[in-house]
């Protein structure tokens, strides 16, 4: 079988990034957000493969990751390679 993901590109947590970020950069935030989400949704689903309501689960922690995306995205890209 095959996954479909969505993602809510109207998501507040989002639409509060893109206002702090300057226009030239708005495309690539909004990426960033998008494979995120999918690629933590593709882990959750994997995750709770087993449960009953797998669907639920998925959401809820999408959800809780919506939250914290892209600020983890930015502050791990200014860490420097030698910390």
């Amino acid at each position: 079988g095959s996954l479909i993901a969505k993602v809510n590109v109207a998501n507040e947590h989002l639409a509060q990034s893109l206002l702090r970020t300057p226009e030239a950069d708005r495309d690539l935030v909004r990426k960033r957000f998008i494979y995120g989400l999918v690629l933590s949704g593709v882990s959750f689903w994997k995750e709770f493969e087993d449960q009953e309501e797998r669907d639920e689960l998925v959401r809820k922690a999408s959800s809780a990751i919506a939250r914290i995306l892209l600020p983890v995205v930015e502050v791990l890209g200014k860490l420097g390679l030698g910390l």
